[in-house]
């Protein structure tokens, strides 16, 4: 008796052990913290609560992939503590770092945000893409320092970021705000020596051209601010969270549509883009629209004009009248015979966007409008060579334009343009003056006219 008495006191305790540690450990669970919003992609809100359950037994990886999927919708409190959950796993989580700091920034706890950059920063990196992290988080660290109005702080940051086009921008900037043009110019002129085009650099230096006086290189300067483009990021944040925002919803499956559109794979394009229509169960979803714009494309190519015009329809009762519309389903009417209605489809898609492919339609429906349509056709390829910076491949096409349709003020203003670019001045003036002679009142024509003039009236340095 006194054996088993003992032998049941000891069973006691083994329990009354396993139910401690049990609630122990039940306690020290975290529980994953699940937005409860409705979202107008309904795939989303499924996708989130399965990572969260998987996250709520699973290691820390699960954690900061349940962390970054909630970044990716913009959930930054939610997703705060999945990655405090991860570090708590794995305090050496490279990913969870940068995702807690990240978290912390868009919330507006900059502190808190610099501090928890600055661990990224010490940390081991073992990839070129840890490396571009760290890079970002002192940048973004810097960026805190400004927010909190301690630009010396910022200005440290800044340097320790050499190299880096988006620090030495702010450098450039925190140099001009604070009288020291002069400083600024060779920071600018590095970097546009790499980044010849960046709009930043370009408009950084108008400020600091015109700060010093220098009226001509300034002029100069915010000439070439219209023609760049904003070719250095001043926010890292839209290249860490745009992956993220595919991680759930539709947004992947619009990734995979544009892919098989570029690859000119009609029938994926449809299967994708009718995937996506059904998911999204007529909730207005931004995703959905894309789709379907590629969707009517893809019909047209196949030549189903039955579900191109029937899709249409049931995008005007939704209220979407649209030039990419407009034009699908002129194309559909002239694949059914209808000429005359799509001609009158294009025109009004015409004048809601222009493009050089309803002018070359429109000029092989009207002859006797064809000379205006196809020197519009060609201005739109020079504006496409334009802007991807081929100043020189530009010029035939808007001489092409002009010989089509002499009254193309517009082609001659571009021909100006690319001109000027190439430092060819006295053609380019003779350009501007033939814009001028058929638009009066063109004000940019007007404005270089006046500046190429001023040049001319300087005495010669030489004499």
């Amino acid at each position: 008796m006194k054996y088993a008495t003992i032998a049941l006191l000891i069973l006691v305790v083994l329990e009354a052990i396993g139910a401690g540690i049990y609630l122990s450990s039940e306690a020290a669970r975290t529980i994953p913290l699940v937005p409860t919003e409705e979202l107008a992609d309904p795939t989303i809100m499924p996708q989130i609560e399965a990572l969260a359950e998987q996250a709520s037994n699973g290691t820390a990886d699960d954690w900061r992939i349940y962390g970054e999927a909630l970044i990716g919708k913009g959930f930054y409190a939610h997703a705060e503590p999945a990655f405090r959950e991860a570090l708590r796993q794995d305090p050496e989580n490279f990913d969870a770092m940068f995702g807690l700091a990240f978290c912390l920034d868009r919330m507006g706890r900059m502190q808190e945000s610099s501090v928890a950059y600055s661990k990224v920063v010490q940390a081991p990196s073992e990839s070129p893409e840890q490396q571009i992290g760290q890079i970002n988080a002192l940048f973004a660290m810097g960026r805190n320092a400004l927010r909190e109005d301690a630009p010396e702080d910022a200005q440290r940051y800044f340097q320790q970021n050499e190299d880096y086009p988006a620090a030495e921008y702010q450098l450039a900037k925190l140099a001009i705000r604070s009288g020291h043009a002069d400083k600024a110019l060779p920071i600018i002129e590095k970097n546009l020596a790499n980044i010849p085009y960046s709009l930043g650099f370009h408009f950084l230096n108008q400020r600091a051209q015109t700060e010093l006086g220098n009226t001509e290189r300034a002029y100069l300067a915010a000439a070439m601010v219209e023609r760049s483009a904003y070719l250095v990021s001043q926010n890292f944040n839209t290249n860490y969270v745009a992956p993220l925002d595919e991680s759930t919803g539709l947004s992947g499956k619009l990734s995979e549509l544009h892919l098989a559109a570029l690859d000119n794979d009609t029938s994926k394009v449809i299967e994708i883009a009718e995937a996506i229509d059904r998911e999204a169960m007529d909730h207005n979803v931004f995703v959905a629209d894309l789709a379907k714009s590629e969707q009517l494309k893809a019909y047209i190519q196949a030549n189903d004009t039955e579900k191109a015009l029937a899709l249409i329809e049931r995008l005007r009762e939704k209220g979407r009248i649209d030039a990419v519309t407009l034009e699908a389903e002129g194309d559909a009417k002239l694949q059914s015979g209808s000429a005359e209605e799509a001609v009158q489809l294009w025109q009004r898609a015409v004048q809601l966007s222009p493009s050089e492919a309803l002018h070359v339609k429109l000029a092989k429906q009207l002859p006797d409008r064809s000379d205006y349509h196809q020197s519009r056709a060609a201005m739109m390829r020079g504006l496409h060579e334009f802007r991807r910076n081929r100043i020189r491949g530009a010029i035939p096409h808007f001489e092409e334009a002009i010989q089509l349709d002499p009254t193309n003020g517009r082609a001659m203003f571009y021909l100006g343009e690319m001109q000027f670019y190439l430092d060819e001045f006295d053609q380019a003036a003779e350009a501007y003056r033939a814009c001028l002679e058929q638009m009066p009142t063109h004000g940019r024509a007007i404005n270089r006219l006046k500046f190429l003039d001023s040049r001319e009236s300087k005495p010669d340095p030489g004499t």
